[in-house]
């Protein structure tokens, strides 16, 4: 599905692992391969924000891993908020202590 010429996908369903709902958006791969490892990488960069259950921004990338070798490495580097105090969810639609 594309809209205004830009794919996007929408997951839903009652059996995923995961309840959580958040927006990935994900990079085109470099125009070169400087290297030729790109071809190898299964994985692109990507920013992600996260809105429900937990807030939380993360950015994954590709990069060299350490050591002499030229080999990549998925990273990801995550900003979380995690609320203080949990309160149960009728708790805080209805107003009560």
């Amino acid at each position: 599905m594309a809209l205004g010429g830009v794919p996007f996908s929408i997951r839903a369903g009652k059996c995923l692992p995961t309840t959580v709902t958040e927006v990935r958006v994900q990079f085109r791969r470099p125009p070169q391969d400087r290297f030729g490892l790109l071809q190898l990488a299964s994985s692109r960069n990507y920013v992600r924000f996260r809105f429900n259950p937990d807030i939380a921004i993360a950015i994954g990338a590709l990069a060299r891993a350490e050591g002499e070798s030229i080999d990549l490495e998925e990273v990801e580097l995550i900003v979380c908020r995690h609320p203080e105090i949990v309160v149960p969810a009728y708790t805080r639609l209805l107003g009560m202590p």
